[in-house]
């Protein structure tokens, strides 16, 4: 065999070689970067478990007691005095309608009205019903009338 016919045998060896070097950087680069990927969204989520919620509980306007309501706007927090005054008066009570007055929406209001029930822990004995009224008013009631 001569040089000349041992040329296209070296070419094809050498452009063979090329490539496999090639791919084996594509695969470098990509296993790289997908590692890179999969850190940050590890860290990410790490970060996000360690965060607080983005729901801010905000205090009621006011509670009227001898009316049987609370005054709030968009979402609310109770103290723990006032969810034992409001046991308190549901104490006895076998029915008790929640109304919940608010220009929010309905699905606002609904979780507002579970959270208040939550909050309140009553008795699964108790008959409750709920109510959700549309207002006009930018701050929101939360009603509850006993039977």
């Amino acid at each position: 065999m001569n040089d000349d016919s041992l040329a296209p045998f070296v070419d094809a060896l050498a452009s063979s070689l090329i490539v496999m070097v090639l791919v084996c950087i594509f695969f470098l680069i990509q296993t790289s970067a997908t590692i890179t990927s999969a850190a940050k969204m590890e860290a990410v989520v790490e970060v996000e478990d360690q965060a607080y919620t983005p729901i801010v509980y905000r205090e009621i306007f006011g509670s009227d007691l001898e009316n049987k309501e609370i005054k709030y706007v968009v979402n609310f927090k109770l103290e723990p005095q006032l969810v034992e005054q409001i046991r308190a008066q549901l104490n006895d009570v076998e029915n008790v309608k929640v109304i919940i007055e608010s220009r929010d929406s309905e699905k606002k209001s609904a979780v507002n009205i579970m959270r208040f029930l939550a909050i309140l822990d009553l008795p699964e004995a108790m008959k409750i019903t709920t109510e959700i009224v549309e207002s006009k008013s930018v701050i929101s009631k939360v009603r509850w009338e006993t039977n």
